[in-house]
């Protein structure tokens, strides 16, 4: 003890100017320098090499998607994204609205109560009936020749005969595995084969069980809207290469003629007759929300050329624009601001990527939503 204290009192004798000791300080940091000096160099490759290599997302992460909206015995399916009981603005249509428009990016234009309500292949003559009660002050709803008159899934219009069931969380999965057998031995007696009935339940079972998730509160509510707001940020802000999980995401082929074919079978199942009904329903509730006060605006989402051509075979321009005259409302046409899926935006910069011909890639749909906010923020902004 005494040659410790000896020691110890001489150090400062032995490097009377500090020089040792700096020198062993300057020493037990060079290893953490070192690994930050790595780290930096490493992401500086990383951006430099890796990321102008990896695609852009295609689709959209998890967007918040919402609860089967039922709008009455055996109509839609339809769904709401956000409170639409209370949204100041609401959007309104079919999958084009749901898949182009970004509600984080309305939000951030200054529209802090927003909703959306769509349906594949929404028939607006069935759609907007529903939502005539909803107390938004403003509606942006979808124009366009597969909104009028559209046929829906006949096995799910079976399925809403009656509202969907809402179960208790604690049993939902039992629940849902009953409901799903009875429901299945209905269907098959009203003349659905089998193969279709399961399908349509294999689905529509995962719909069900998110939909009672989401209408219930608790940890496992909060646990969703974290894990989703995660997901969101880093589809937005981190190039990542992981999980069988996100790869659709990020990796799904475009293919510019994807859904040519099926918008073509979509608008000849609508007889002449069908759609001349649906354009005098859509004109008299567009009108009916405008007498209600209610500022409306009609929107015709961007399209690949190939699409747009099948749609004008069908319905010309102009009977749409007579929609909208008829009922009084402005409405704002963008199908021609689309590309071809696949076909690189940056050498068309004032127009929008599809994913498939039909619906914008997440990139093309955040650049849309921005500019679609702005129109209808004011004139000022009007292109």
């Amino acid at each position: 003890m005494a040659e410790q204290a000896t020691e110890e009192g001489a150090w400062p004798g032995i490097d009377p100017d500090g020089t040792v000791a700096r020198v062993r300080r300057a020493q037990s940091w060079r290893p953490l320098v070192a690994t930050v000096a790595l780290v930096v160099l490493g992401l500086a490759c990383w951006q430099a090499v890796a990321m102008p290599r990896i695609p852009e997302p295609i689709m959209h992460p998890n967007r918040f998607d919402g609860v089967i909206y039922w709008a009455g015995p055996n109509l839609g399916p339809f769904y709401a994204k956000q409170d639409v009981e209370t949204a100041d603005l609401l959007f309104v249509g079919d999958s084009r609205v749901y898949d182009d428009t970004d509600l984080d990016v309305v939000r951030r234009g200054g529209e802090d109560s927003v909703g959306l309500i769509w349906g594949p292949n929404a028939d607006l003559s069935v759609l907007l009936p529903a939502i005539m009660d909803l107390p938004a002050e403003r509606m942006l709803i979808a124009l366009s020749p597969s909104t009028l008159g559209a046929k829906t899934n006949p096995v799910m219009r079976a399925s809403l005969v009656s509202p969907p069931p809402i179960f208790e969380p604690l049993s939902l999965e039992s629940a849902l595995g009953i409901w799903v057998d009875e429901e299945r031995v209905r269907l098959i007696d009203e003349g659905y084969s089998p193969f279709i009935v399961d399908t349509h339940l294999s689905s529509f079972r995962k719909v069900l069980r998110e939909t009672t998730r989401r209408k219930e509160g608790g940890t496992q509510q909060l646990d969703r809207v974290v894990r989703e707001r995660l997901n969101y940020f880093r589809t937005e802000n981190i190039r990542t290469l992981a999980t069988r999980r996100w790869h659709r995401e990020w990796f799904e082929v475009a293919d510019a003629e994807k859904l040519v074919r099926a918008c073509r079978i979509t608008l000849e199942e609508i007889s002449d007759e069908e759609r001349a009904a649906a354009e005098a329903v859509v004109v008299e509730k567009l009108r009916a929300l405008v007498a209600r006060g209610v500022d409306v605006t009609c929107v015709r989402f961007p399209v690949s050329p190939s699409v747009l051509a099948v749609e004008r075979e069908f319905v010309p321009d102009a009977r749409l624009e007579a929609i909208a005259e008829a009922a009084g409302v402005p409405f704002y046409q963008y199908q021609e601001a689309g590309l071809a899926a696949g076909e690189d935006p940056a050498a068309h910069p004032e127009r929008f990527e599809t994913r498939d011909g039909s619906h914008l890639t997440w990139a093309a749909s955040r650049r849309f939503t921005r500019k679609l906010v702005e129109r209808l923020q004011g004139p000022s902004s009007v292109d």
